[in-house]
């Protein structure tokens, strides 16, 4: 996390926030921001600025440090493990020397908004449609045009989609058999995972990944 070049820079700044209840501000701001950005405008953050009286550059370094930082923690504790969460933010804060009230501070509006930051960032990553309905027949060919008997079997599937579209495959036996044997990979595969040691452990994310949830 303190390798984050924004993370990094605001650390670097937060000494120009040198009393608690400015701190104060431009936690519960940014906090803001995250629950409710489909509705947050500019608004709140022009009159945080005004309020804390800072230039535009050392403003613009600190709301956006504080908006990655949330942003990484967000994405680090969407996994419940087994540590509490107020005990592994600590620990996640440490390397970054913060100041102990400002760091109580930050753990205790991170944990109060703990869901409600969490459902706002789920709600914003790209989703693909899923399978609502799903129905599927068997038809056979008996004849065609050139062939008097042929008694071909074949699968009809009907997929409706969360997105209300429609899909429909047609799969003779050789394609429906590999069908099975890719789902049937691909459990396994999602079984495996589940049962890793190293999925399962409370590890936190690298600190090179950069991108604001």
């Amino acid at each position: 996390m303190d390798r984050h070049p924004e993370i990094k820079r605001f650390i670097g700044m937060v000494g120009n926030i040198p009393q608690q209840k400015q701190w104060r501000e431009l936690l519960q701001t940014t906090l803001n921001h995250h629950r409710n950005r489909d509705t947050f405008g500019i608004e709140p953050i022009t009159k945080l600025r005004d309020s804390l009286g800072l230039s535009e550059d050392v403003f613009s370094a600190l709301y956006t440090g504080m908006f990655c930082l949330i942003g990484q923690m967000i994405r680090n504790h969407t996994r419940k493990g087994t540590v509490p969460l107020e005990t592994a933010l600590a620990e996640e804060l440490q390397p970054l020397a913060l100041p102990e009230k400002y760091a109580k501070e930050l753990i205790s509006g991170f944990t109060h908004y703990e869901k409600s930051l969490t459902s706002s960032a789920y709600a914003h990553i790209p989703h693909h449609p899923s399978i609502e309905q799903f129905r599927w027949r068997t038809e056979v060919t008996i004849s065609t045009s050139s062939v008097n008997r042929i008694l071909k079997p074949s699968i009809l599937i009907e997929l409706r989609l969360t997105n209300g579209r429609k899909q429909l495959l047609s799969l003779n036996m050789n394609q429906f058999h590999h069908l099975r044997y890719i789902v049937a990979v691909l459990l396994k595969q999602m079984a495996d995972i589940e049962n890793d040691e190293l999925i399962n452990r409370d590890v936190k994310i690298l600190p090179g990944v950069t991108e604001i949830v």
